[in-house]
């Protein structure tokens, strides 16, 4: 039984890829999602391979915390009450309180990469919602002067954080 035991540990401690799972079905089958495969090339989808690589902005900022300091992800420092967007479609499959983060928003992309939206002060879509990239997630979080606002950024490739700043320019 230790056998078994283990494999189904493995399987239930991995994270479910539904971002990766919904690109295949809507390239199999269509989109939205269908139960027969849609022929009609009015209802075509239109599928772009380069608009896998292609991110949004989620805030114009500046940098307050390199990835080099902070090891995973930056801090970013933007005007108050500023809209943090997704950068990228996918399907949220975190949205609450983290440790160290605060309100926190992960969202898990078709490539198998995250996105990670910490330090905010509210947020405005649920788990397992399906987002476009520019689309809203919350927004930052004022700091004390009431006149700035912060927000952390996070970019995850299989299991290790990859530095933002290579990805997106926030400046």
């Amino acid at each position: 039984f230790d056998s078994s035991r283990q494999i189904v540990e493995n399987v239930m401690e991995k994270e479910f890829q539904f971002a990766a799972v919904a690109s295949w079905y809507e390239d199999k089958f269509g989109e939205p999602l269908t139960l027969f495969p849609t022929t009609n090339e009015n209802t075509k989808v239109n599928q772009n391979q380069d608009q896998d690589h292609d991110y949004a902005i989620p805030a114009i900022g500046k940098v307050l915390e390199s990835f080099e300091i902070n090891g995973s992800g930056v801090m970013i420092e933007t005007e108050h009450h500023t809209s943090v967007d997704a950068v990228k479609e996918g399907k949220v499959i975190f949205a609450g309180k983290k440790d160290n983060l605060g309100k926190t928003v992960i969202i898990q992309h078709a490539d198998l990469t995250e996105t990670w939206y910490g330090n905010l002060q509210s947020i405005s879509i649920n788990l397992y919602d399906f987002v476009e990239a520019g689309m809203e997630i919350g927004k930052v979080t004022d700091v004390k002067e009431k006149s700035k606002g912060q927000f952390y950024f996070a970019i995850k490739q299989g299991d290790k954080f990859i530095d933002p700043i290579q990805v997106v320019s926030f400046e």
